[in-house]
C-alpha cells in the first residue's frame, strides 16, 4: 500500500503524486523479482536490503519521470485549480 500527496501550494502536486505511484507501481509489476522472502532467516536480511535498494531505486525513477515531464511540458503540471 502507498499514499502520495501532494506538497500543499505546489503547482500540480496531484498530478505529480499519481505519476509517482503509476510509476513505481508500473516498476514493481514489470520487475521479476517484486516480493520479498523472508521465510528463510538467513536470507531475511539480504532480503530486506534488496527491497530496500529496489525501493529506492524505483522512488529515484519515479521522481526523474516527474521532473522530466515538468521540463517537456510545463503546461501539463499547471494546477486547473
Amino acid at each position: 500500500m502507498a499514499v502520495a500527496d501532494g506538497m500543499g501550494g505546489m503547482a500540480a502536486g496531484e498530478v505529480a503524486s499519481s505519476m509517482a505511484l503509476t510509476t513505481v507501481v508500473n516498476l514493481m509489476l514489470s520487475s521479476v523479482k517484486w516480493a520479498l522472502k523472508l521465510d528463510h532467516p538467513e536470507k531475511r536480511d539480504e532480503e530486506i536490503q534488496e527491497g530496500v535498494d529496489r525501493a529506492i531505486e524505483y522512488l529515484s525513477k519515479a521522481d526523474f519521470a516527474i521532473g522530466r515531464r515538468a521540463e517537456e511540458e510545463p503546461a501539463s503540471l499547471i494546477s486547473s485549480t
